[in-house]
């Protein structure tokens, strides 16, 4: 019925319709956190 998943998130936010009952239990991922991230240690030690 809808073209793409962008579409229907549109239709989900417009309340035109209700999402599955099954969306709701999908964790999305961590929160990112503060600040800036830290410089990468170098990864090979010639000495």
């Amino acid at each position: 019925e809808y073209i793409c998943k962008h579409v229907i998130g549109m239709v989900i936010r417009l309340k035109h319709c209700k999402p599955p009952s099954i969306a709701n239990n999908v964790p999305l991922g961590e929160k990112r956190k503060r600040g800036r991230p830290r410089k990468a240690t170098q990864a090979l030690l010639i000495g």
